[in-house]
C-alpha cells in the first residue's frame, strides 16, 4: 500500500507509526524512533536524485531528532527543495551545497544549528517557522541568502558569517532576542518591514560594504555595536531611540578600518586562500570608493548614504520615486527626517559631536527643499556659510571677513575723501596699514558711544550710505551667530 500523501510512491511502513495516526511512509511519518531506518532511506534518495539539472524534492518530509546533514548528503549536481518539511533538533554541519537549496513553509523545532557550511548557490528560507533557537555559525553564502517572511519564535544567533551576495530579511518576525555578530555583508542587503514584537535585535561588529536598507522599521529595540554604517539607509524608520554604540558613520581619516576588516576576513577558515585574497581586494576597493561619499570636504560633515545617492541620482529607490507622481522635494524631506531623528537620538545620549553632524545634514536637506523659495533660501545660505551655528571658529572668521569686505567697499572708492586724514598728500592709493586701520575702525566704531569720531568723517555718498545700512543689519545678525555658536560649543564640551 502506498503512502497516503499525494504524489508519494513510497510504501507505507508500520514499524514506526505516525503520531497523528496517518498511513505514511518512512519519509513522512512523524516518529523520532525511525532515525536509523530514515538515514538509510534518505541516503539512497540523495544518491538517486544527484543528477545534472535535477531538483531533489522533499515535500512534507519529517526529519527526526538527532538527524544531521553532513558530508554523507553532499549533492554535486542537484538543487534541493524542502516544501512544508518538519525538522526536529536537526543540525546542518560540515557540508557544501553546490546547488540551490530552498526551505519553503518549513517548521523547525528544538535547537537548529547551521555550522561550517558553504552555500555556492542561492539559499532561501521563505515563510519558515523556528519554534525554538536557531544558531548559524561559520557560514559562507557565495550567492543570495533569503530569510523573507520567516518567523523566529526563539532566539536567533548569526555569527562569523560572510554574505558575498544579497542578504534579505524582508518582513521577518522576531519574538526573542536576535543577535547578528561579526558578519560581513559584501552586497546590497535588505532588513525591511521587520516585526520585533518588543524583542531586542543586536547587530555587533558587522560591516556593510554595499547599500543596505533598514527601511520602514520601528528600530526602538535595535542596537548597533561597533558597526560600519556608512552604507546603511534608515529611510522611513523610527531611529529616535535606537542605540548606536561606537559605530563608524564615515571613513574620513579612518585608515585603521581597512586593516581591521582585512584581519576579520582572514578569520574565516572556510574560505580558500584565493577567496580571501579576492575579498580583501574588494574590501580595499570598496572602502576607498566610500571614503569620498561619506564625508563632505567642503562643509566638513558626514554624509548619509541616502543623501549621497539622492544627489548623484544613482540609487534604485531614487529612480522609482522620481516618477511623475513623486515630487523631488518629498525625497529630500525623507532624508531630512532621518537626519532629524538621528540628531535627537544623539542629543539624548549626549553624543554632541554626532548630533551636530546630523543637524548640519538636516539643514542641507532643507536648503535643497527650498531651492525655489526665494528669501528663505537666501537666509539658509547665510546660515549654511557659518556652519549652521555649530562651527564657532568658522562663524567668527566669517564675521570679521564680512566686516572687512564692507569696509573695503565703503572706503576704497572714496580715496579722495580719506587720503588727507593721514598726511594730506595727494596719493591716489592707501597703504595696506592705512586701509587696515579704516577696517578696524569700521568694525569697532559701533561699540563706542557716539559712533564715528571727529577724526574719521562719515562718508556721505548715496552708495556708501546704502552699504552702511545693509551692514547695520547684517553685523548684529552675524554677531548673534558668533555668540550662539560659542555658547553651544561651551555647554556641549
Amino acid at each position: 500500500m502506498k503512502c497516503e500523501l499525494i504524489n508519494c510512491n513510497e510504501n507505507i511502513q508500520t514499524k514506526y507509526p505516525d503520531k497523528n495516526g496517518h498511513n505514511y511512509c518512512i519519509f513522512h511519518t512523524q516518529n523520532d524512533d525511525k532515525l536509523a531506518a530514515f538515514l538509510e532511506k534518505i541516503k539512497e534518495k540523495f544518491k538517486k536524485e544527484d543528477k545534472p539539472g535535477n531538483i531533489a524534492r522533499m515535500d512534507y518530509f519529517y526529519f527526526p531528532s538527532g538527524f544531521s546533514f553532513n558530508e554523507d548528503f553532499r549533492l554535486s549536481e542537484s538543487d534541493i527543495v524542502f516544501n512544508d518539511a518538519y525538522f526536529n533538533n536537526v543540525n546542518f554541519s560540515g557540508i557544501e551545497f553546490k546547488g540551490a537549496i530552498e526551505f519553503n513553509n518549513c517548521t523547525f523545532t528544538g535547537e537548529i544549528r547551521f555550522d561550517d557550511i558553504k552555500f555556492y548557490s542561492n539559499m532561501k528560507l521563505i515563510s519558515a517557522t523556528f519554534k525554538d533557537s536557531l544558531k548559524i555559525r561559520d557560514i559562507v553564502f557565495k550567492s543570495d541568502a533569503s530569510f523573507d517572511f520567516t518567523i523566529f519564535q526563539g532566539p536567533l544567533l548569526i555569527e562569523k558569517t560572510v554574505f558575498c551576495n544579497k542578504a534579505s530579511f524582508l518582513k521577518a518576525e522576531f519574538y526573542k532576542e536576535a543577535v547578528i555578530s561579526k558578519c560581513l555583508f559584501f552586497s546590497s542587503s535588505t532588513f525591511e518591514r521587520l516585526d520585533f514584537n518588543s524583542s531586542q535585535f543586536i547587530l555587533k561588529d558587522c560591516s556593510f560594504f554595499e547599500y543596505t536598507t533598514f527601511q520602514n522599521n520601528d528600530l526602538t529595540h535595535f542596537k548597533f555595536v561597533r558597526c560600519l554604517l556608512n552604507k546603511v539607509s534608515f529611510l522611513g524608520s523610527n531611529v529616535k531611540e535606537t542605540q548606536f554604540l561606537n559605530c563608524d558613520w564615515d571613513l574620513q581619516k579612518k585608515s585603521y578600518l581597512v586593516k581591521s576588516k582585512l584581519d576579520e576576513i582572514s578569520e574565516f577558515t572556510l574560505l580558500k586562500e584565493s577567496e580571501i585574497l579576492t575579498l580583501k581586494e574588494e574590501i580595499k576597493s570598496n572602502l576607498k570608493r566610500s571614503r569620498n561619499r561619506s564625508w563632505d570636504k567642503i562643509s566638513r560633515r558626514l554624509v548619509l548614504i541616502d543623501e549621497a545617492n539622492l544627489k548623484q541620482k544613482k540609487s534604485k529607490w531614487i529612480k522609482e520615486k522620481t516618477a511623475d507622481t513623486y515630487k523631488e522635494g518629498t525625497i529630500f524631506e525623507e532624508v531630512a527626517d532621518v537626519y532629524r531623528q538621528l540628531k535627537i537620538n544623539m542629543d539624548n545620549r549626549r553624543q554632541f559631536h554626532l548630533s551636530d553632524q546630523f543637524y548640519c545634514g538636516e539643514m542641507e536637506m532643507q536648503y535643497e527643499i527650498r531651492k525655489n523659495a526665494g528669501m528663505s533660501r537666501i537666509l539658509l545660505y547665510f546660515y549654511r556659510m557659518i556652519g549652521y551655528g555649530n562651527r564657532p571658529v568658522k562663524t567668527i572668521l566669517y564675521f570679521f571677513a564680512f566686516m572687512f569686505i564692507f569696509s573695503a567697499i565703503v572706503y576704497i572708492p572714496n580715496f579722495n575723501e580719506i587720503k588727507n586724514i593721514f598726511d594730506g598728500t595727494n596719493r591716489a592709493i592707501l597703504s595696506i596699514q592705512e586701509l587696515f586701520t579704516f577696517m578696524i575702525y569700521n568694525i569697532t566704531a559701533p561699540f563706542f558711544i557716539g559712533g564715528q569720531t571727529s577724526i574719521f568723517e562719515p562718508l556721505t555718498s548715496s552708495a556708501a550710505l546704502q552699504i552702511a545700512f545693509i551692514q547695520t543689519i547684517i553685523r548684529p545678525l552675524f554677531l548673534a551667530f558668533v555668540i550662539w555658536s560659542a555658547q553651544r560649543k561651551v555647554f556641549r564640551s
